[in-house]
């Protein structure tokens, strides 16, 4: 959704690091912005992306 311009931006908890390559890949490509960190579920990260303005705007918010 966040691909195709649905939303603007969206946070995604507790993913297996393998999970989100191909999301960094695309999201990177389409000139958005991607924010990675570790997860409070052990071995897991959260990810937030979108439109670079978006993403650091939340990020800013939620100390991401």
């Amino acid at each position: 959704m966040v691909l195709n311009g649905s939303v603007g931006a969206m946070l995604d908890p507790a993913l297996n690091p393998w999970d989100i390559l191909a999301t960094q890949v695309l999201v990177e490509e389409a000139g958005g912005k991607i924010l990675l960190r570790p997860s409070q579920v052990p071995g897991k990260v959260d990810a937030l992306f979108g439109s670079p303005g978006l993403v650091a705007q939340i990020a800013k918010v939620l100390s991401f």
